[in-house]
């Protein structure tokens, strides 16, 4: 609730004219909440409604609503984005370019933690240069980042291989999602380009 909104004007800014993209909200709600997040995504989702499709869910998790997404998504590349997000519109425009010029399964980008002012902490093991892997993932060096919001991911390729969160009560869901994903991907790409800020 607290970043939500700047997470959402960090989505909607990216230009249309250059991406033809679908935001799908997913929110939890219930007749006893009193977050703001709901009213929050409701306002967003009128004002952007011929692209954006709200979905509201009474039993939610963070697997769960992602799982939703997945299942509801119709575009051929999917990016997740936590409440608590942000990203450059403009590198994730050229990411995706990126991706579909090369028909990635899987391309993955840099992000930044930051404070609750937004100034940065941490650069996420950044790397010097944009590495390119055909079938094999690994070079023994770099390890892929496993939160689902710092790649983009072929639909495709996720659909092929019946790639979902598990949506039990765990911990390091998105461990467990991303490595069944590292194990699958056949045309990756990794980019020296920060596309996200997640606050701590």
């Amino acid at each position: 609730e607290k970043y939500l909104e700047k997470c959402l004007d960090s989505i909607y800014t990216i230009d249309r004219n250059k991406i033809n993209y679908q935001v799908i909200l997913v929110v939890y709600k219930d007749d006893i909440s009193t977050e703001k997040s709901h009213s929050i995504a409701l306002e967003y989702y009128k004002k952007f409604e011929n692209f954006t499709l709200l979905i509201e869910h009474k039993m939610i998790g963070a697997a769960a609503a992602r799982n939703i997404g997945l299942d509801c998504a119709i575009g051929q590349y999917i990016h997740f984005i936590d409440s608590d997000d942000f990203i450059d519109p403009e590198n994730l425009s050229n990411c995706l370019n990126l991706a579909q010029e090369n028909n990635l399964d899987l391309l993955t980008f840099d992000f930044t933690r930051v404070d609750c002012e937004g100034v940065a902490q941490k650069k996420n093991n950044p790397q010097k240069k944009d590495v390119l892997y055909k079938r094999e993932l690994w070079d023994g060096k770099r390890l892929p980042e496993v939160t689902p919001w710092s790649h983009l991911y072929k639909k495709s390729f996720l659909e092929k291989y019946n790639l979902t969160f598990y949506n039990g009560h765990i911990a390091y869901e998105d461990f467990l999602f991303n490595m069944k994903v590292f194990c699958r991907v056949e045309n990756y790409l990794s980019v020296n380009m920060q596309i996200g800020r997640a606050h701590v």
